[in-house]
C-alpha cells in the first residue's frame, strides 16, 4: 500500500476503522462489534460499536459504573428500558431513529419486540465499559471477517 493510502495510523491509533476489520463478539442474544474502544484509541475517544440484537432477544438489567451511554436505533424496534434517579424503571418504546441518553451508572435493558434483528449504535464515554463484556459467560469471539450464524431452536 502507498503511503497516503488506505487506513492510517498515528501513535498506534486507526484514523480510519474499518468494521471488517474488527472481531465480532456473539452472544445468545445477539452480536457486536467494537469499531473503537479504549485499547485501540485511548479513553479520550468515546468507544463505539454496533449491537445486534435477535428478535425476541435483548440484554439484561445491567450498568456501567464508570460511563455514561449514548444509544441510536440504526433500524428495528424495541424495548428500552432506563431507571430513573429513584431506582424507578421507564420503559419506552423504542424504533430506527431513536437515540437513548443512559447517565453513568444508571441500570438499563434492551429488547428487541420486532421480527426482524435490531441494530443499536452504542457509544460509551469515557471508553472502557465495553471491556466488561470480554467476561460474559455466554461469549463467543469471532475473528474478524468471519461471520456469525443463528439457528432457531425447535421445540
Amino acid at each position: 500500500m502507498a503511503e497516503g493510502e488506505g487506513l492510517m495510523t498515528m501513535a498506534g491509533q486507526e484514523r480510519y476503522p474499518d468494521w471488517s476489520d474488527v472481531e465480532t463478539l456473539v452472544f445468545d442474544w445477539g452480536y457486536m462489534k467494537w469499531l473503537t474502544t479504549r485499547k485501540t484509541h485511548g479513553i479520550a475517544i468515546p468507544a463505539i460499536g454496533m449491537v445486534t440484537m435477535l428478535p425476541g432477544q435483548g440484554h439484561a438489567r445491567h450498568n456501567h459504573p464508570a460511563s455514561a451511554e449514548l444509544l441510536y436505533v440504526v433500524s428495528g424496534t424495541g424495548e428500552q428500558m432506563v431507571e430513573l434517579d429513584d431506582g424507578t424503571p421507564d420503559v419506552r418504546q423504542v424504533s430506527t431513529g431513536d437515540v437513548i441518553h443512559v447517565p453513568q451508572a444508571v441500570f438499563h435493558s434492551t429488547l428487541n419486540t420486532g421480527w426482524a434483528p435490531m441494530q443499536v449504535l452504542a457509544m460509551y464515554s469515557p471508553a472502557g465499559a465495553e471491556e466488561d463484556l470480554l467476561t460474559q459467560p455466554d461469549l463467543m469471539t469471532l475473528t474478524a471477517g468471519e461471520l456469525p450464524t443463528f439457528r432457531p431452536e425447535r421445540s
